[in-house]
């Protein structure tokens, strides 16, 4: 695997597991605002749901004006909004009632607990019918003493909202994602080009000319130290190299020179043992003269 593609490969799942967690984060934190806002507004308005059931009016909603706590002048309850009251015993003395009448099925309710938590309690259950989910709030009656006031919004807008964001997430984050890696591997890919020019001139130096040196070649950057390193062993054999090519050239001057000066005494030696062969009569004179000169030769030779 090349370090190119091993870069990319560290580079890339560390930023994608950055932006997962980005985008989870938004989204608990989304959810959390829109359960926090959807809490908020059944605080307010279970107390009016309450005056509404047992005042059995065929209007939705509290009439203009409404209560303090409900939902304001002329506000309208979220379409599914369920309410019923319980007596001491967990029997139903009140409701069950489905907002706005008329207008969504009676089947329409929270599937709740056989267990119902403690009063003042919120928790999310699911639903039937046209809702898939509801938040529901467990209080004490304003209207029955010991009785339990059991109201409900649904959260098919927050749901909705929700997979909104999660739909908006994940094209965005897929479209960043591929625009990541092509940049990621150009930048990894221009980051390394001088490194691949290097090799190319390491390889030109080793088959050529030694004279040859790679680029960048600088301080500031670690690829130009490194061709700051390259270029000062370069240099170094060079250097080897010309002090060795200068020392095989003296060798050769001095064997040249050894040559010619062996050449005259062996051809002078030759010469006179050459003429004591040829001359077997000769005289001892001529015969002392011609040993004392090979003898001379030689000494010189040696």
């Amino acid at each position: 695997m090349s370090l190119r593609l091993r870069l990319v490969l560290i580079l890339v799942p560390l930023f994608i597991a950055g932006l997962v967690a980005a985008d989870f984060g938004t989204y608990l934190a989304l959810r959390s605002s829109l359960l926090q806002q959807a809490q908020t507004q059944l605080l307010a308005a279970h107390v009016s749901l309450e005056d509404e059931l047992f005042s059995n009016s065929a209007d939705f909603g509290p009439p203009n004006g409404g209560s303090p706590s409900g939902p304001g002048p002329g506000g309208l309850y979220p379409g599914g909004t369920f309410v019923e009251v319980l007596g001491a015993g967990g029997t139903v003395v009140a409701g069950p009632e489905v907002f706005p009448r008329n207008e969504v099925s009676s089947t329409t309710h929270p599937a709740l607990p056989s267990q119902l938590p403690p009063d003042k309690t919120f928790l999310t259950v699911g639903g039937s019918g046209s809702v898939q989910q509801y938040l529901v709030y467990v209080d004490n009656s304003d209207h029955m003493p010991g009785g339990t006031v059991i109201a409900a919004f649904p959260l098919d807008s927050v749901n909705s909202t929700l997979g909104s964001l999660l739909v908006f997430e994940l094209a965005i984050s897929g479209g960043i994602i591929l625009i990541v890696i092509a940049a990621t591997w150009l930048m990894v890919r221009r980051g390394l080009r001088p490194l691949e020019r290097m090799g190319a001139t390491a390889r030109s130096i080793a088959a050529t000319d030694l004279s040859k040196r790679v680029e960048p070649s600088s301080e500031r950057t670690e690829v130009g130290r490194l061709g700051l390193a390259l270029n000062a062993m370069f240099a170094q054999l060079e250097s080897a190299f010309a002090e060795r090519a200068e020392s095989e050239q003296r060798l050769r001057h001095f064997v040249s020179d050894a040559s010619h000066e062996l050449r005259t005494p062996l051809t002078s030696m030759g010469g006179y043992a050459e003429l004591l062969r040829r001359n077997p009569n000769a005289s001892s004179e001529d015969v002392a003269l011609a040993l004392r000169r090979i003898e001379e030769e030689s000494a010189r030779m040696g």
